[in-house]
């Protein structure tokens, strides 16, 4: 049970992050909520600001690109304020735009 508890500090970006295709930004984050046991889904409001995502919010992930799919994947890493962070190519497919936006992620 500890490994677990030490599950929930962490935040992770993988290279090649997985979604829920049918489902909605919004959707995929509040899963991440339940399976992580966090339950300030308001934060999911925050998050999708801070990455620059709240206009497509409701727009299936299928119809992102590879560099909002990888903004999506950092605000779920940040969502439920990990005490750390696992990063692996975080900025891949990032967009110098979308680069500057998530750069300050981490102070979120």
């Amino acid at each position: 049970n500890s490994s677990y508890e030490i599950f929930k500090k962490a935040g992770s970006i993988i290279e090649n992050p997985c979604f829920y295709e049918k489902m909605t930004a919004r959707q995929n984050l509040e899963l991440h909520c339940e399976y992580m046991g966090f339950p300030n889904k308001e934060r999911i409001d925050e998050v999708l600001e801070i990455v620059g995502l709240a206009n497509v919010s409701g727009k299936q992930v299928r119809q992102y690109s590879l560099g909002m799919k990888q903004r999506l994947a950092i605000a779920r890493a940040i969502l439920a304020r990990p005490e750390f962070l696992i990063l692996d190519e975080p900025i891949n497919a990032l967009d110098p735009e979308a680069y500057g936006k998530c750069g300050s992620c981490s102070n979120s």
